[in-house]
């Protein structure tokens, strides 16, 4: 089946930024007696009005929109897309966006940023940091960045305010190009700091060493810059794999690239052979990356014919997955699993979670999940422009919703940072035990509903499998259609725009 494209958490990969929903189409909707402009706008209130999510309009009157945008002059393009700018953002939704004609550009290619290092925004202060150790021997770990840092520049533009394809746009290059950071350590920085105030300090390359943090004017600490060179790789997301001395096999799952099912099959294997039989899943800080890779990890644990996730349009209609058939041998269906989470983990790892839990399968062990669970549509527009809109959800198999809640823990506990090591015998087997004992127990009525079904439209984009240590887009467009895009084709494109 198509990969899903997983990357601008902006999938900042550099590692994240990572972003969950991308897939690409052509609007028509010509209205005759409207000149260029404002049919280009018309366009745009047009895929708001049959593809958005919230089916309220943020409690507008979106036909009152559209009247009031009709009447508005527009002298030129750059005005339309101004015009179209304040439209969007009545939504009020941080994930939707208009694309101006070199943005959309690079959202229909395959960009990677290949720098070897996760960016995400951090929960509490929103500054775009450094979210787990870069990965060894890239061009970030050269350069000496670590776990924390605030990058306050990209490319010399201050990355306050910046939304995640603004992100996404700094990241994105070639093979062999450069990326220019500015980066300062979590506590030398004053509150105060002036992030787009260019300052003289010292920098280092992804080739060489890393350097000391450099000082601005008044004292204010303006970090230093960085300069790395970009490498594509697609690294083994499986950081550790181990079974321990009563018997747990350990599985570290860093993210969900082309291969995270692979490796993650191969670890459970080998550890099977080493003689686990019980199986802690740590998804800490995983900001997500490949759908598919949820269904086939599922399934490595999970009967076949058991329901991944919903996704659900804003008229309703919901599409089910189902998890992917596994040839790990049956013994492991019985071994009791626990799956660790923070507040780091996220999208695809809120997706596998929640299907392992819902299934009775698993018990989520330590923080409520980050709470990614919406999915954006990117549409091309008749002039090469484009529109980012949140176009479906995510459910659980039992229809619990994730954006903006999360993955709750059913044996909550206090566990280290994403980057440090975690215990697996920190979890209670015992409790693990007869939590899932009980969860067995209870009747799971949701699988047996029987949900609309999307419509198809006549074409869809296959978007191409990439790793989550990139950035991503769709490999194609989608020709021009009226048709609702269907939950199936938006999930697999999915673009994790965390924010």
């Amino acid at each position: 089946g198509a990969a899903a494209a997983m990357g601008v958490a902006a999938a900042i990969a550099l590692g994240p930024v990572r972003a969950e929903g991308v897939l690409v189409a052509a609007p028509a909707g010509i209205v005759v007696g409207l000149d260029e402009e404002h049919k280009l706008l018309d366009d745009v209130w047009r895929l708001v009005k049959q593809h958005a999510l919230d089916a309220t309009f943020n409690g507008l009157d979106w036909d009152k929109v559209r009247a009031d945008a009709l009447r508005e002059p527009l002298g030129d393009r750059e005005a339309t897309y101004a015009a179209a700018r304040r439209m969007l953002r009545q939504l009020d939704d941080r994930y939707t966006r208009f694309l101006t004609p070199d943005a959309f550009a690079k959202m229909a290619k395959f960009d990677i940023t290949g720098a070897g290092v996760l960016l995400m925004p951090d929960p509490t202060t929103k500054q775009l940091v450094v979210a787990a150790p870069p990965r060894k021997n890239s061009a970030a770990d050269v350069a000496g960045l670590r776990r924390g840092d605030i990058v306050l520049q990209i490319n010399g533009q201050s990355t306050a305010g910046l939304s995640p394809l603004d992100v996404t746009a700094q990241l994105s290059g070639e093979e062999g190009t450069s990326l220019r950071l500015r980066v300062a350590r979590p506590d030398s920085i004053a509150t105060t700091i002036a992030a787009d105030v260019p300052v003289e300090s010292s920098s280092s390359s992804g080739s060489g060493g890393g350097g000391g943090d450099g000082d601005g004017d008044g004292g204010v600490e303006l970090g230093r810059e960085v300069v790395l060179v970009r490498h594509f790789v697609v690294p083994n997301p499986v950081s550790e794999a181990y079974v321990t001395s009563d018997h747990v096999g350990y599985i570290r799952l860093t993210e969900f690239n082309a291969d995270c099912s692979n490796a993650v099959r191969r670890a459970v294997l080998r550890l099977l052979e080493q003689g686990a039989t019980a199986f802690v899943l740590d998804v800490r800080s995983n900001p997500g990356g490949v759908l598919e890779g949820a269904m086939e990890i599922g399934g490595l644990f999970l009967e076949r014919g058991s329901v991944a996730a919903h996704v659900v349009d804003g008229h309703g209609a919901r599409e089910t997955f189902f998890v992917t058939p596994s040839d790990v041998p049956a013994a492991v269906a019985g071994d009791p699993l626990a799956v660790v989470t923070n507040s780091m983990s996220a999208s695809s790892s809120e997706v596998l979670a929640g299907a392992l839990r819902d299934n009775c399968r698993a018990r989520t062990v330590g923080r409520t999940s980050f709470g990614k669970g919406v999915i954006q549509g990117v549409f091309g527009m008749s002039d090469g422009s484009g529109v980012v809109l949140t176009v479906a959800k995510y459910q659980t198999p039992m229809h619990h919703d994730i954006q903006g809640r999360g993955i709750p823990p059913d044996i909550p506990l206090r566990v280290p940072s994403g980057w440090r090591t975690f215990n697996p015998r920190r979890v209670d087997l015992d409790q693990l035990r007869a939590q899932l004992k009980t969860c067995a127990a209870e009747p799971i009525d949701a699988q047996q509903q029987q949900p609309q079904q999307l419509q198809q439209p006549a074409s869809i984009a296959d978007p191409a499998a990439l790793s989550t240590s990139s950035l991503s887009s769709p490999s194609s467009l989608m020709p021009p259609s009226h048709t609702a895009l269907p939950a199936s084709a938006l999930a697999r494109a999915s673009i994790f725009l965390f924010h």
